[in-house]
């Protein structure tokens, strides 16, 4: 993720010409050393400069490097990341709270993510349906249940969320929450492609390659292979 650089507003000057004594200096910025010691992975010094971001106004970017320092094993990083993040959920910022339920489920933690998962579907950002589809999916934090997952992956898809598309192919195709239904998987993995969602493209690709759930065409394979390959997913590339 971008890490937004510290910026530093000019001194208002009086018309005497020294510093007005009304005027307020921003915070300071971190040491010169800091950020650099933060892209060599020195987690401390991570923390240290997303502090001087969050003073500074810019909690996109102090959320960013917060995690960095977490990933670099400060665990102070992880515990801002989860403060700054949760009081923005709190304000209702559904995006904040996606983005902390997919924090604390990467790290280990599905159950907190779940009710956060779920307050973002409830809101209507489909991210969040996708994401709790995924726990009942897989019983992660909370009990398997397909027919759960097969229910919040149809709301994404229809509220044009091309993960839940995806998601909701691959339960059809293996028959997890649904009957086993190869066609339908296909129709699903269009529809996704069609909204550039580069996985849907690759496995339709391979499906068509087969002739699996649609008509057997190699042209047709290839161009879809292609196709996921310029939308980033590297493993269709050369096929």
């Amino acid at each position: 993720m971008r890490v937004l650089a510290v910026s530093m507003s000019a001194l208002v000057l009086a018309a005497c010409g020294g510093p007005s004594a009304s005027s307020k200096q921003p915070p300071p910025g971190p040491p010169r050393s800091d950020p650099a010691a933060c892209k060599a992975g020195d987690g401390a010094a991570c923390v240290r400069v997303a502090d001087a971001h969050l003073a500074q106004g810019d909690t996109p970017g102090a959320l960013n490097i917060y995690k960095r320092g977490c990933a670099a094993g400060a665990a102070v990083g992880c515990q801002r990341f989860e403060e700054v993040a949760g009081k923005q959920c709190e304000a209702g910022d559904l995006a904040a709270c996606n983005r902390l339920g997919f924090f604390l489920d990467q790290r280990g933690d599905p159950k907190r993510a779940a009710p956060l998962y779920q307050k973002v579907c409830d809101g209507g950002a489909m991210a969040g349906c996708v994401n709790l589809g995924y726990l009942f999916e897989n019983g992660s934090g909370v009990a398997a249940d397909p027919d759960r997952a097969r229910d919040l992956y149809q709301q994404a898809c229809d509220g044009k969320d091309m993960d839940g598309c995806g998601n909701l192919a691959a339960l059809y195709f293996n028959g997890l929450g649904v009957k086993k239904d190869p066609a339908r998987a296909a129709q699903l993995l269009a529809q996704a492609c069609d909204g550039d969602h580069a996985q849907s493209c690759s496995v339709l690709g391979d499906l068509t390659a087969e002739g699996v759930g649609t008509g057997k065409d190699a042209a047709q394979a290839k161009t879809l292979h292609q196709k996921a390959c310029k939308l980033g997913f590297q493993d269709a590339c050369g096929r």
